[in-house]
């Protein structure tokens, strides 16, 4: 929904809206998983265990909420595409140490299922149900706020980096310490 919001919020003609939002959404993106990687390598190392990497995600999620909401209602296009470049970094690099626990828990036989059932329910509810939402709250929006619809349906969804925090903090207190590679060596 970020190219129609840019349309209807913003102003940016059709014609421009990949060359706008392009930027900001796949560097912040590529950024984000490949710094979360290494600094996900660096936890692990350092503290031995694979859970250390899951922290990643704890901070980035809580901290991306600012950006989306900056996103949302920045009153100009560049803050609005500052807000999503970082935010895209962070919510990408969520989503990196999830997969690395998921497959350092998984056996052997399992990690090819273990990484097919986050990719798939990430597509479905981040790439299905997400846009759905969004676009009907659009639609139920529309009728009081016009073209700013829109707007507040994106608005909606600014608490679900908390509200996936919370769960991920859970998951973590209940988490076994996996050793890292390093670690069952020494």
């Amino acid at each position: 929904w970020g190219p129609a919001f840019l349309q209807r919020s913003h102003g940016v003609p059709l014609h421009d809206v990949g060359i706008v939002i392009g930027p900001a959404v796949g560097i912040g993106g590529m950024a984000g998983t490949l710094l979360s990687g290494a600094v996900g390598d660096w936890l692990v190392r350092r503290r031995g265990s694979v859970v250390a990497a899951l922290w990643l995600p704890l901070v980035a999620l809580p901290l991306a909420t600012p950006f989306m909401a900056g996103f949302v209602f920045a009153p100009t296009l560049l803050a609005a595409m500052l807000c999503a470049a970082v935010m895209n970094l962070l919510l990408s690099g969520a989503f990196v140490p999830c997969i690395n626990y998921a497959l350092a828990r998984a056996g052997a036989g399992d990690r090819a299922l273990v990484s097919t059932v986050m990719l798939a329910s990430s597509g479905l509810i981040g790439g299905a149900l997400g846009p759905f939402v969004v676009g009907a709250l659009s639609d139920a929006f529309t009728p009081q706020f016009g073209t700013e619809g829109l707007r507040y349906a994106l608005a909606a969804m600014i608490a679900l980096p908390i509200l996936a925090t919370a769960f991920l903090f859970a998951a973590v207190r209940q988490a076994p310490g996996i050793p890292s590679a390093k670690a069952q060596a020494a």
